[in-house]
């Protein structure tokens, strides 16, 4: 990986990852004490999770969630006044595998990355949203 790579390099890395949920792989982007956010995660989920081996972990869970991305697609993605720093939109569609239902899920993301690696990831979107999805409640 080169060391030039900034968040907009990593964001197209990443989206194809995600895609084929290649999470072993994704969470390799993570420098040593990279972070990922989940402010509105629902109970149970942590919002905060620090060090790559621990994002993997937590990476590692989802590849139990019936959620499968047909594509992400980009809204739109903002450079910001810090060189290392992206917000980007995403509609993600996709299926869910045990139903066969058809959605489109909106992602918003603050990615924060230096020397090719991610440094944190802010993770926004609709757990509520997810969790209907999943047939799964909040309560």
């Amino acid at each position: 990986m080169t060391g030039k790579a900034g968040p907009r390099q990593l964001l197209d890395r990443m989206l194809p990852l995600l895609r084929n949920k290649e999470l072993d792989r994704l969470a390799d982007l993570y420098a040593e004490d990279g972070v990922h956010e989940l402010p509105y995660a629902p109970p149970g989920v942590p919002r905060r999770i620090e060090g790559r081996e621990r994002v993997r972990e937590y990476f590692g869970s989802l590849s139990r969630v019936p959620l499968h991305f047909h594509e992400f697609r980009p809204v739109a993605v903002h450079d910001t006044a810090d060189p290392e720093v992206i917000v980007a939109e995403y509609d993600a569609d996709g299926v869910v595998t045990t139903s066969g239902h058809e959605f489109t899920v909106r992602y918003l993301w603050v990615l924060r990355a230096t020397g090719g690696r991610i440094l944190c990831w802010r993770d926004y979107w609709n757990p509520q949203e997810i969790l209907d999805l999943q047939g799964t409640t909040s309560d």
